[in-house]
């Protein structure tokens, strides 16, 4: 349950984010902003299927383990151990965010950051947070990759 429910409600609260983002930020923002790993890798030179395949394991496989190793896993409980519960939170996302370097995704990434921090401490298993960023890339990356 904890994982398809959570991956049901970060895409809610993802779009919920994203309209905020559209909202707040000046347009010129994502006029200006760069083309995104994701889609560098969904487009290899010459559109080469085997280039594709190992650019999806890099951010839909080893990213997710890694990212929430670190985040989930390391981050959120040393900065529960200095802050509250939800100030540790807070930070956690807001490191989360700020690694992945995107300025017109920074809401949305930080609501994802602090979404699977309180996923992560009521179930109290990491492998949740892991398959629901794992699903999360996965869709971005597929969803890109065939033009959805």
């Amino acid at each position: 349950w904890w994982t398809l429910g959570g991956y049901f409600v970060s895409t809610w609260l993802f779009n919920v984010a994203d309209f905020i983002n559209q909202v707040v930020l000046p347009q010129h923002v994502f006029e200006t902003a760069a083309e995104g790993v994701v889609s560098q890798l969904i487009n290899p030179e010459n559109n080469d299927l085997l280039a594709s395949l190992v650019g999806y394991i890099a951010p839909c496989i080893s990213a997710p383990w890694w990212e929430e190793v670190l985040y989930r896993g390391f981050i959120l409980p040393a900065m529960t151990l200095h802050f509250k519960f939800w100030p540790g939170v807070f930070l956690s996302g807001l490191i989360f965010s700020l690694h992945h370097v995107s300025a017109t995704g920074a809401i949305p990434l930080a609501v994802l950051g602090w979404l699977w921090a309180v996923i992560y401490a009521k179930s109290g298993n990491l492998l949740v947070t892991i398959l629901i960023h794992t699903m999360w890339n996965s869709r971005v990356f597929l969803g890109s990759w065939l033009g959805l």
